[in-house]
Order: C-alpha cells, then structure tokens, then sequence
C-alpha cells in the first residue's frame, strides 16, 4: 500500500528526486538537505549497500526472549522482561532492543551486550 501511494505520488511529479519528494510530502519542522539533495542514483547505491549489509546481519536475541538487562556503565536498574521490539541501529551498525516489563512498553533502548538471556 505505501510503495503504491508513493509510486502513484511520485508519478505525478517525475521531475523531481525521490529525497526531494518525501520531503516535500513531510515537511519536517527542520531541514534535512541529506535527505533533500541526494541524487536518485547515489541513494541506490546507499540502499543497495544497507539491504546487503542489514541482510548478513542475524540479531542475537529475539522477539519474544525473556531477558535480564545486566548493570553497567549505561545499565543502572536491574530489569527482567520480554523483548517486544528489535531496530537496526544505523549509527552504531547493530540491533537495539526494546522491552516490556510487566506488560508496560520500556522507552530505553538496548543493545545486545546490555541484556542476558534468560532461559
């Protein structure tokens, strides 16, 4: 449905970029000229670099694992709970994890050396 809309959007101003489009359709509160300037043909090879990189890499935990996050630097509450999101963290090159606790959603994100499975 949404690579439809954008197709069908897209196909109503083919003069422009694919960057150009989405953020005209956005209009984020501040500007992104990353994303505004790039060339139709630098963000393929972007995209084609990320697909074949995200796809080499198998997340260490997954949804649904019950798991104890371990004390450190970054950990200061002991928690125990069940995986409930995992993201690809594009920065960092790995997988954060998001938790539920007693059935409420964590907004802290993980990563894999943060947590402990618990079996």
């Amino acid at each position: 449905m949404l690579i439809k809309s954008l197709k069908n959007t897209w196909a109503r101003f083919p003069q422009v970029r694919l960057g150009q489009l989405l953020m005209n359709v956005l209009r984020p509160k501040s500007p992104c000229p990353e994303v505004f300037y790039i060339e139709d043909s630098q963000l393929i090879k972007k995209l084609k670099i990320f697909s074949g990189f995200y796809r080499s890499q198998v997340p260490e935990l997954n949804e649904g694992d019950k798991v104890g996050v371990i004390l450190n630097e970054r950990n200061r509450t002991h928690l125990i709970g069940i995986i409930h999101k995992i993201l690809w963290h594009q920065k960092d090159e790995k997988y954060t994890y998001y938790l539920s606790v007693s059935g409420k959603k964590i907004s802290k994100r993980y990563f894999a050396e943060d947590l402990k499975k618990i079996e």
